[in-house]
């Protein structure tokens, strides 16, 4: 009976020093940022961490600046939520994964042009996403007739625009008609004589020159009719006056008194 008992004991002992803790491990992968910790405080860490682990705990995802939690690997228990809870009961590894995190460009489209930018053609297709911090450039292609003046939701000027996407953007660019110069050149043997537009805009004696929408009528009148007209169709019952319609970025008329 003594022996069996020194036995029966041998056994117990031995098969307890057999029993062992499971090993859990925690890692962190993606290109973003985060911590992962957990409700029983064994996990504290943003890249890897572990130890020896067992029974029920609760895995919290945290993403960091400018980051996404993007899911977890490694067990089925967990999904695309940042908390997760599972039983140890067995060696286990985990991942986390953080991502880089996206912003919407929106741009809204407009009469007499096409916006373009990576992924955007609109016309039909005028939203992307963007990763965190990428450059963006918008151009837009107008009509003839008009021309980008501005810009509404983003702080740019000129024909485009470069956005850093830190945030997300709805941008609308502002069209308008093209400006057309024209330059009035006053040639008198006399005392220079004054010549006047409808619209108005040109106003001078010797030379001047404004600025008109394209495609805009202007009517020059001069302070007599004893002048010549060149440049402009010049009306037979009207000769102290010529009109011109504006196509061209500059254009120039020449009256010449006699």
């Amino acid at each position: 009976m003594r022996k069996l008992a020194i036995t029966a004991l041998l056994t117990s002992v031995l098969a307890s020093a057999c029993i062992t803790t499971p090993n859990f491990y925690v890692e962190k992968n993606g290109e973003g940022q985060g911590v992962i910790t957990s409700d029983t405080g064994d996990v504290d860490c943003g890249e890897d961490c572990g130890g020896l682990i067992e029974g029920p705990i609760t895995l919290t995802a945290t993403p960091g600046f400018a980051s996404v939690f993007g899911g977890w690997s490694g067990t089925d228990s967990c999904g695309a939520e940042p908390t997760c809870t599972l039983e140890v009961n067995e060696d286990t590894r985990i991942s986390a994964r953080f991502d880089i995190g996206t912003n919407l460009l929106t741009v809204t489209p407009v009469e007499h042009g096409v916006i373009h930018a990576h992924g955007i053609d609109c016309g039909t297709d005028c939203t992307e996403t963007f990763r965190y911090d990428a450059f963006v450039t918008i151009t837009v292609t107008t009509d003839r007739e008009w021309e980008v003046v501005g810009w509404e939701g983003a702080n740019c000027t000129g024909q485009s625009c470069i956005l850093r996407m830190t945030e997300s953007f709805i941008v609308k660019p502002i069209l308008a008609l093209r400006k057309v110069t024209l330059s009035m050149r006053n040639v008198s043997p006399y005392a220079v004589e004054p010549v006047t537009s409808s619209p108005a805009g040109i106003s001078c004696g010797y030379q001047c020159s404004a600025q008109f929408e394209v495609g805009t009528t202007v009517t020059l009148t001069a302070s007599s009719a004893n002048v010549s007209w060149s440049g402009c169709v010049v009306d037979p019952m009207l000769p102290g006056q010529c009109s011109l319609k504006l196509i061209a970025d500059q254009q120039s008329v020449t009256a010449t008194y006699n």
